[in-house]
Formats: C-alpha cells, structure tokens, sequence
C-alpha cells in the first residue's frame, strides 16, 4: 500500500482532532463587579492560572463583565485562578490588594460560572 493511503486514513481518523488546538477545557464567566457597594465601571478584570493564557474581561457602567480567553473565545480555564481588578485612568481607585497585590481567587468549573467580587476600599 502507499504512504498517501495511510496518511488519508490518518487524517481521516483525527476529523476534529485540531480544532481544540492547545486549549484547555474553558468555564464561561460573568459577574458584577462592586466597590464600596457600587457598580465598578471602565475596569479590568483578569483571570490568570499558572500554565495557561489569562482570561480578561471589562466591565461596563452596570459593573457588569465577561471573560474572554483568547478573539472570540470566552471562558476562562477551569480551576483555581487569581483574579486582579483595576481601574482605567482613575489610578489608585481600586485598592492595590485587589490589583497589584491581589488577595482574589476565582474557582471556574465547567459550564456557566457567575462570579461577583464585592470590594471595598477599608480592610
């Protein structure tokens, strides 16, 4: 027999095999985000697990958000992740132990996950 008859044979067995390419299994993921009770609008949020890409969203004037993992892909890598929020052009706003010193966790299973940070800007 050919090479080329097993290569068909080959490919023909893997249909679908690259369409997951290196992506892991992904949760959706939405929330609100609030500060001091408040709708946090114009910030992001990015959901980051060792190993993988991060997952990033942005919430609008409801504080309202969705993470995207990669274009048009949403989600976020399911398991344990930190979660840092921030604030555009309002710097110093959102407290640096929920940004650059973040103390927040997200768990994301598979399937829809709505996970809401309540911050506050006294410990």
């Amino acid at each position: 027999m050919s090479g080329r008859f097993f290569v068909a044979i080959a490919l023909s067995t893997c249909v679908g095999c690259f369409d997951q390419g290196d992506r892991p299994d992904l949760g959706e993921v939405t929330g609100v985000i609030t500060l001091d009770g408040e709708p946090l609008a114009d910030a992001s949020i990015a959901f980051t697990k060792e190993g993988f890409r991060p997952s990033v969203g942005h919430t609008n004037s409801e504080g309202k958000y969705e993470l995207i993992y990669i274009r048009d892909t949403r989600g976020a890598a399911v398991g344990t992740h930190r979660v840092r929020i921030r604030q555009f052009g309002r710097q110093g706003r959102v407290p640096a132990r929920y940004d650059v010193e973040s103390e927040l966790t997200g768990e994301v299973k598979p399937g829809e996950n709505v996970i809401n940070f309540e911050l506050v800007s006294e410990p």
